[in-house]
């Protein structure tokens, strides 16, 4: 049965993300559920393809670390003495009297001080949303029977929300909108009924314009992994 160019569908599943600021920070996400709104047209096996996207996730990040400082209780000191001898003469020029000095020539210091040690953990709560529309260049293979292996790629213009809450301490509430960019490549496996179909699902997601936060490009890389129903006109 010969298929319509136009395919509309719907793909949900988990996301596996990651946003990173460098080569050593980087905090991850939950889990989140994302849902695609897609439309495709197609001619020849090549085509293009549109649609909407949204997911939103959040997750509680806590960081501890240990403080230490020192405070002076006691000093004590070592003392090196030393003599001199002061000598009376008479008129002779003979010793007659003489008078020993004792002083303190040097000294060794001795501080005690008390480390303190303090544990602190400073815990933050972040919400990322997304709400975006691609931009696609897609192919089409017939692999056999009603087998279908679909191909996307191209740019994706995204409104991306991070919110930043620290709750410990309570002092920094940080709320980021803007529009981003990435690049995005589509795989799906589908089986196509007469013109319904069901397809497997795995996305790749690159930010090319990161979000600034604390004067950081956040970046973010993404996986996605669903299940989609398709309809053919």
């Amino acid at each position: 049965q010969k298929l319509s160019p136009f395919l509309v569908g719907v793909q949900f599943g988990l996301t596996k993300a990651v946003n990173r600021s460098d080569e050593t920070t980087t905090f991850g996400e939950n889990n989140p559920l994302y849902i695609n709104l897609d439309a495709s047209y197609r001619r020849r096996k090549i085509g293009a393809s549109t649609g909407f996207n949204y997911f939103s996730t959040g997750e509680s990040v806590s960081h501890s670390y240990t403080t230490k400082d020192s405070v002076l209780l006691s000093t004590t000191y070592d003392y090196i003495m030393d003599d001199s001898v002061t000598y009376f003469y008479d008129t002779n020029q003979v010793v007659i009297d003489s008078i020993v000095y004792t002083y303190v020539a040097d000294s060794i210091a001795h501080e005690t001080y008390q480390v303190n040690t303090q544990n602190i953990t400073e815990s933050s709560v972040y919400r990322v949303s997304y709400f975006s529309i691609p931009f696609m260049f897609s192919y089409q293979q017939r692999l056999f029977s009603k087998f279908y292996l679909d191909l996307m790629a191209g740019g994706v213009i995204s409104y991306q929300k991070l919110k930043f809450k620290e709750t410990n301490p309570a002092n920094n509430n940080v709320t980021l909108s803007e529009l981003g960019f990435r690049l995005c490549v589509k795989t799906n496996l589908r089986y196509q009924f007469s013109k319904f179909g069901v397809s497997l699902n795995r996305n790749f997601n690159y930010d090319l314009k990161p979000v600034q936060y604390v004067q950081k490009a956040w970046k973010r890389q993404a996986v996605d992994f669903g299940v989609g129903i398709w309809y053919n006109f």
